[in-house]
């Protein structure tokens, strides 16, 4: 059994770094709670940060022309995880020793052949991090 953290779909500027850590110190003040059990949920998708109204990962890198700066978490209005963003989150939850990341939802992401793809990204992210020890940065967390 594990907790899947729905660490997502605020109003603005949703998912955010912030957003993660204040769940994980509360799991993590939570007595007794297993942090193995935690999954940290990501978005592939955004939400406008005015409306709320929502869009697919697809649907944004559409907008923007077919490409996506993967240092930012926004488009236009649409504030969603980027491949940079996701990148610091799987160094997070293994910081913090959590079961992984859970994804919401993977037929929201472009097609994985496409170099957009945050599911591609995360691939890379975890193999990386998982054949490495690498200790993620200050400015990482």
């Amino acid at each position: 059994d594990m907790l899947l953290a729905m660490t997502y779909d605020q109003r603005g500027r949703h998912s955010t770094m912030q957003f993660a850590k204040s769940h994980i110190k509360t799991t993590e003040d939570t007595a007794g709670f297993p942090m193995n059990k935690l999954c940290l949920g990501v978005p592939f998708y955004g939400r406008d940060i005015d409306s709320g109204e929502a869009a697919t990962f697809a649907d944004i890198v559409k907008t923007a022309g077919g490409t996506v700066d993967p240092e930012k978490n926004v488009v236009g209005n649409q504030y969603y995880n980027g491949c940079s963003m996701l990148e610091k989150k799987v160094k997070l939850a293994k910081k913090h020793k959590l079961a992984g990341i859970m994804v919401w939802e993977v037929a929201q992401d472009v097609h994985p052949s496409n170099p957009q793809s945050l599911l591609t990204c995360l691939h890379s992210v975890v193999t990386s991090t998982s054949s490495s020890e690498t200790k993620p940065t200050k400015e990482e967390l």
